[in-house]
């Protein structure tokens, strides 16, 4: 049976590993856009105002933090006009949680973190719908006219206000996440060749968790069967790496949370967004 206390210690281990360690690549390869400082046990992101990858992850999981390290972590972002956004999950020290409610920090967003053990799990057991047989799938490294392909598909998957800022971001994210070795992309295409799903993954041999991410299925492409296809294809390749839990997050009641409970995920743990909102500086989408 898995553990809440172990999936949430893999999975802050691999966040560290694989989030800070593509953003740091990136930055290598393409200067000072992407920025990355060590502090409180985790790391804190920086990939512009609104970048998606604008976040401290990681941060108290290793136990109390000096309040100067807190202090430089706020500076950071907030030195380059952005608020503070922090990812922990419920086994964060509990003295660290209260310095950031006494600098100001709330409440911003909740998401379940729920896993599934592959070491019993029969993909083949699993149906795909015959609508989602329509479409075919391929594992991908985006770059270039592919990036921009995948970016706009998860656009067009959101419900956003501006789709230009999103794009843009989007396409960001991919393209830090493409860096790294360990992270990975599957899409959907349809029959006429145009990408209409996404789905990401986390996992290489030798790792005891594997996590999804960016799963995304055009609008007009939804309730046919294929993010749960993209999250099956997902699952078996991380099975088939060695992997020997599979872990994906979600807001409550979102369809990524309703394909993983009917394909055995069950919920670990919820973990919580704190922002420490300033007026004038930029929150990140």
């Amino acid at each position: 049976m898995l553990d809440s206390a172990a999936i949430a210690e893999m999975e802050e281990a691999r966040a560290l590993r694989s989030m800070s360690g593509a953003a740091r690549m990136y930055a290598s390869a393409h200067g000072g856009s992407v920025e990355v400082l060590e502090t409180c046990g985790g790391a804190a992101i920086y990939a512009g105002p609104r970048a998606l990858w604008t976040q401290a992850v990681a941060l108290g999981s290793r136990g109390p933090v000096p309040p100067r390290e807190i202090d430089a972590m706020i500076e950071f972002y907030e030195s380059r006009g952005v608020t503070p956004r922090i990812v922990l999950n419920p086994y964060a020290d509990r003295a660290f949680v209260r310095e950031l409610t006494s600098r100001g920090f709330v409440i911003d967003m909740f998401e379940h973190v729920l896993a599934l053990d592959l070491r019993g799990f029969d993909a083949s057991a699993a149906v795909v719908s015959e609508t989602a047989t329509a479409y075919t799938t391929e594992w991908v490294r985006p770059d270039g006219a592919l990036l921009d392909e995948m970016a706009r598909a998860w656009v067009r998957a959101v419900e956003t206000d501006d789709q230009a800022e999103r794009f843009r971001e989007e396409r960001l994210g991919l393209a830090i996440s493409a860096v790294h070795p360990s992270l990975r992309f599957a899409v959907a295409r349809d029959p006429g060749g145009t990408i209409v799903g996404v789905g990401g993954v986390d996992c290489d041999p030798g790792m005891p968790l594997a996590m999804l991410f960016a799963g995304g299925v055009d609008r007009a492409h939804q309730r046919r069967g294929l993010q749960r296809r993209l999250m099956l294809e997902r699952i078996v390749h991380a099975k088939q790496t060695g992997c020997d839990a599979v872990a994906v997050g979600s807001r409550a009641g979102l369809a990524t949370e309703r394909n993983a409970l009917r394909l055995g995920f069950r919920v670990m743990y919820t973990k919580v967004e704190v922002v420490k909102p300033t007026e004038g500086l930029a929150e990140p989408l």
